[in-house]
């Protein structure tokens, strides 16, 4: 058993997970609290975000690996750096003369198995039908918008007008790949080659690359391991997956599903934002060129920052070093500052205050050479001359890393060392920078993703909420959910001892001028918003009704009342001051009918709240009790392990 899959703490971590989701589902499946939920906006805002809190809990399981996360605008050398690090799959997986960009993301993973053996994973049939479906990727095509019909269940018709029809079968799914089938993934074929895969079907080569969401590659990555170093151990936990680039953009403007696959590298980074399932993200920049990352960070704003954290988790790898001499990056004043904030940060936005984990330059061994033929010797001599000429002005910035981020100057010296070896190139360090922060923060970045970001502490601090809400400390349902909205209002009055007269001190003295039939309407509206404002202002934290359900309450009560409002018809008014100032009357008259009736002195038309045809009992008072000492439980143990954790760290 690997060490991260037997550590105490992340196994505590999942114990804690699978403990609180047992304790969710009790509590959110009960009958009557659903029906209350139904009922009363009380506990509704208490159970329905429960409710996804819980969803999202669920898909997000913890795992013993951690997601390395590539990606880089086209000729950032991001390709050809991950070609190197794992020759075992460089063709045709990372190969840059391939002649069909695919737009899924290439997964590579360990395997005890020498391999490697590669994986296609379908769309999942509902990620699929949000895709096709979509009204921004039905954009327009040679000036006519793409109709999207639905067929059946997991089956489109795509229609362009008369220039393209394509029917889709979303088959969900994973299938095996050979050599063959790979290389017809990944160069072009004619649109209406068919492609035949076991027990999955056949499909045209052009709807195959769209349905394909994910690549996986498992086996032994020796060259990978070696890179590592001291902390090869952790090849063995290391997902690297390739992200496609947002900015594809295909030429073959008479194909709807080419069109259609340029959303497809959003929807998959989407996707992943929304799961939370990128734990370290490597951006690959070249050196002197814009970073275009405004698509990427546009995602990452969508989903929010208190959702997906950057903090210690973004590495920067500045690519083509070659371009750095006699440029004039080197003559600027502070090239570090031009470079990752100007270049790469800026584009994030004010909202996230972000330094990056780490910064390294790359440079390719096949650029320098411009071979891969050459001898040992040969490319060693080529690369050792072009180093003496770069190497000054990139160990001059030594500072300004320093200041950059902590350890920052530490990290360049490293950096320097593998720049100065051609079997490195800049790319074995930045690996093993990777691999030392997930040695120091990687508990600490898991507990952050499940105990924070994904809702672990706050369901169990919500579901004690929903508990207080419903039921008192002896597990008694609340008296409150057995009266109508009128008497609930009345008696949340008596309790905040409000007087007939600091009611009616309360209402706005505005005169209207409407027709008589908006009267009621509109002193029902103003004695409302009156209502809410003056409760919210006595309201303390003791009471057994939220602030946040005042307005629901109170527009529910006053609906319940017996509507009063003078005369049925105005009477004949000679002037429009009489007629206004009737209106006035009427108006007061109204409005101090209900407030004599929420004071106690009138009659109220109200039934109970609760329906005797509903068979739902509220939970046993024991049951209440257990529930609520094991949800106060796990959060203690939340805490305990939270600090224990932080302190190992």
């Amino acid at each position: 058993m690997d060490l991260l899959n037997s550590d105490p703490g992340l196994e505590r971590l999942r114990t804690l997970r699978k403990e609180t989701l047992e304790t969710l589902s009790t509590l959110l499946h009960d009958r009557h609290l659903a029906m209350l939920s139904a009922r009363f906006a009380e506990v509704k805002i208490l159970f329905e975000p429960l409710q996804r809190l819980r969803h999202r809990i669920q898909r997000r399981p913890v795992e013993p690996f951690f997601n390395l996360v590539i990606y880089g605008a086209s000729g950032s050398y991001k390709t050809t750096a991950l070609g190197e690090v794992f020759p075992e799959i460089r063709d045709p997986w990372l190969t840059k003369d391939t002649k069909e960009t695919m737009a899924v993301a290439l997964s590579i993973e360990p395997s005890r198995t020498q391999g490697p053996v590669a994986f296609a994973h379908f769309y999942d049939p509902n990620k699929l039908r949000a895709l096709v479906e979509r009204p921004m990727v039905q954009q327009a095509h040679q000036g006519v918008a793409i109709q999207v019909e639905t067929e059946a269940d997991n089956v489109w018709r795509l229609q362009d007008s008369d220039v393209d029809s394509v029917k889709l079968c979303a088959p969900g799914g994973v299938a095996l790949l050979d050599g063959e089938l790979a290389r017809k993934l990944t160069h072009k074929q004619h649109n209406d080659q068919w492609i035949e895969l076991d027990d999955i079907g056949s499909f045209r080569a052009r709807d195959l690359r769209f349905l394909v969401e994910k690549i996986q590659i498992k086996g032994r990555h020796a060259h990978f391991e070696r890179l590592l170093g001291e902390h090869r151990e952790l090849a063995s936990r290391l997902h690297v997956i390739d992200l496609p680039t947002l900015e594809t953009a295909h030429k073959d403007r008479d194909d709807i599903l080419r069109v259609m696959a340029q959303r497809k590298p959003t929807e998959i980074l989407h996707h992943m934002l929304e799961d939370d399932t990128l734990d370290v993200l490597v951006l690959f920049v070249r050196t002197g060129d814009e970073a275009r990352l405004n698509k990427l960070w546009a995602e990452f704003n969508e989903v929010g920052a208190e959702n997906v954290g950057l903090d210690n988790r973004l590495f920067i790898a500045l690519t083509g070093i070659h371009r750095v001499v006699d440029s004039s990056i080197a003559q600027a004043d502070k090239p570090i500052e031009k470079l990752v904030r100007g270049n790469i940060l800026s584009s994030l936005g004010a909202t996230w205050d972000v330094e990056p984990a780490g910064v390294c330059f790359i440079q390719s061994l096949e650029f320098i050479t411009q071979s891969r033929n050459l001898s040992s010797p040969e490319r060693g001599n080529r690369w050792n001359k072009w180093w003496s000429e770069v190497e000054p002005v990139i160990a001059s910035w030594r500072d300004q890393l320093a200041a950059l981020y902590p350890g920052g100057g530490d990290d360049h010296d490293a950096n320097l060392r593998a720049l100065a070896d051609p079997a490195d190139g800049g790319i074995g360090h930045l690996l093993r920078m990777i691999a030392r922060h997930l040695a120091r923060y990687g508990f600490q970045q898991k507990l952050d993703k499940h105990l924070v970001r994904g809702g672990l502490r706050r369901s169990i601090d919500q579901a004690l909420d929903l508990l207080d809400e419903v039921f008192d400390e002896n597990g008694m349902p609340r008296r409150y959910l057995l009266l109508g909205p009128a008497h609930r209002l009345r008696e949340l009055i008596a309790k905040l001892k409000l007087e007939e007269s600091e009611l009616a001190g309360s209402m706005p003295d505005v005169e209207m001028e409407r027709p008589f039939s908006d009267f009621l309407t509109g002193e029902r509206a103003s004695l409302r918003s009156a209502l809410v404002e003056l409760l919210a202002s006595r309201l303390q934290d003791d009471t057994l009704f939220k602030a946040d359900a005042l307005d629901a309450l109170v527009k529910s009560a006053l609906s319940d009342y017996l509507e009063v409002a003078g005369p049925a018809e105005p009477p004949r008014c000679s002037t429009r001051a009489e007629s206004r100032h009737w209106a006035i009357l009427t108006r007061r008259y109204a409005a101090g009918e209900i407030l004599h009736q929420l004071a106690g002195g009138g009659a109220i038309s109200v039934g109970p709240a609760d329906d005797p045809t509903d068979s739902a009992q509220p939970m046993d008072p024991q049951a209440v009790r257990q529930l609520r000492m094991r949800l106060t439980h796990l959060r203690a143990r939340a805490a305990e392990l939270a600090d224990s954790i932080l302190e190992e760290s």
